[in-house]
């Protein structure tokens, strides 16, 4: 992130930056395997047993659906994503991975 680049000029800032990265890695991999547990319960109770097993070998630590460089204003809105409903919209049907007929 940032290039490479310090982000501080002082111990304690480039201490706070390193801490906030953190914090952002862990909100994501959090984010992600909420998520991907949440699918792989869909998947089970619909019997995708092909779907199940590649989502067993997707790593909740993949970033690159994010955009991090961003400018980002936050409302002060008591709104919740629903993920039941996100989930809910996807289509689990791919060339490689379809349902298996048990």
């Amino acid at each position: 992130m940032h290039g490479g680049k310090f982000r501080g000029t002082t111990e304690n800032e480039l201490m706070v930056w390193n801490e906030c990265c953190s914090l952002v890695a862990n909100i994501i991999m959090y984010y992600n395997a909420l998520i991907l547990s949440k699918i792989y319960q869909v998947l089970e109770k619909q019997g995708n047993t092909q779907a199940l097993e590649f989502i067993k070998r997707l790593s909740p630590i993949a970033w690159c659906h994010l955009i991090l460089d961003g400018f980002y204003q936050f409302r002060n809105v008591a709104e919740t994503i629903d993920l039941e409903q996100m989930i809910a919209n996807l289509v689990f049907e791919d060339k490689n991975i379809k349902k298996s007929k048990d």
